[in-house]
C-alpha cells in the first residue's frame, strides 16, 4: 500500500520563505537602479541620451555605463551610469570617448581610480540599496 504524502501523524511545517541568493539580488538592484536613471532626468517621461542627444521614452532608452559593469565598486555608482540611447550604447559600445566629455576628465578619472579598487556586497548591503532605489523612483511617478 502507498504511502499518503499527507500522514495525519506529521504535522505539517510552515515553510520559511527562502531568502533571496546574492544573484537574485544582484538582478532586482540592476533592474530598479536602471529605471532610476533612465527615470531621473526624464521630463514628461522623455529622457535624452548623454552621448548623442538623441530623446525618446525612458522605457526605449537604457542605463549605460561608462566603466563596464563588471566593476563592482562603480556598478551602482550614479556618476557612471546615465542613460543612452541603444545605439550608443550596444553598436557605438558605450560611445565612451563622448561619454567622458559629457563626465568630464575629473569625474571620468575619479571614477576609473574607483573601479580599480576592490568590492564586496553583503545580500544585506544589495537588500538597502534596492529599497534606497525603490523609494528613489516611488518619489518619481
Amino acid at each position: 500500500m502507498a504511502k499518503n504524502p499527507k500522514d495525519p501523524k506529521k504535522p505539517n511545517k510552515p515553510k520559511k520563505p527562502k531568502k533571496p541568493t546574492k544573484t537574485q539580488l544582484i538582478k532586482k538592484l540592476d533592474v530598479i537602479f536602471s529605471q532610476y536613471i533612465r527615470r531621473r532626468k526624464a521630463v514628461g517621461g522623455i529622457a535624452e541620451c548623454v552621448t548623442c542627444g538623441r530623446k525618446n521614452e525612458w522605457k526605449k532608452l537604457q542605463a549605460g555605463h561608462f566603466i563596464s559593469r563588471t566593476k563592482y565598486s562603480v556598478r551602482w555608482n550614479e556618476d557612471n551610469v546615465q542613460v543612452q540611447c541603444y545605439s550608443c550604447n550596444m553598436h557605438g559600445q558605450g560611445q565612451q570617448y563622448l561619454y567622458s566629455l559629457h563626465l568630464g576628465r575629473e569625474k571620468s578619472w575619479d571614477l576609473y581610480q574607483k573601479s580599480l579598487e576592490a568590492s564586496k556586497y553583503t545580500n544585506e548591503d544589495l537588500e538597502d540599496m534596492i529599497n534606497h532605489y525603490e523609494d528613489l523612483v516611488s518619489k518619481l511617478k
